[in-house]
């Protein structure tokens, strides 16, 4: 029994460790890792999670490009580009987090411009 235990315990060492890594590596390739993404690419070997890492890493990229290609797609204003709606510090504080997140991503210039007016 003890030597179950031992067994198991070792086993979650090096699951903890492999997770420790595996969030390290996704960190530097600019990829927050929560539970969900660690459950994903950590497996039972230092060299199957690099290459699940790999893998994901590789997917979310295309995904990126994919997502870029798309809006640089549907780049023109849907009010003509007659400034109508544009974007001001009202509007922009009561974005919900994903629209900030997507606004960041789509128009980091006009971002920027608006968290400067949030701060001031």
């Amino acid at each position: 029994k003890k030597d179950k235990e031992l067994a198991e315990l070792r086993a979650k060492v090096v699951r903890n460790e492999m997770e420790r890594t595996a969030t390290d590596i996704l960190s530097e390739k600019g990829i927050s890792a929560n539970s969900d993404v660690l459950s994903f690419v950590v497996a039972d070997t230092a060299e199957q999670t690099k290459a699940n890492i790999e893998k994901f890493v590789k997917l979310v990229d295309e995904k990126s490009r994919e997502n870029r290609k798309n809006d640089f797609a549907n780049s023109t204003p849907k009010n003509g580009g007659s400034g109508e709606n544009a974007l001001d510090k009202d509007s922009f504080s009561k974005m919900s987090y994903s629209e900030r997140l997507h606004l960041k991503d789509t128009q980091p210039e006009v971002y920027e411009n608006l968290i400067k007016q949030m701060i001031k």
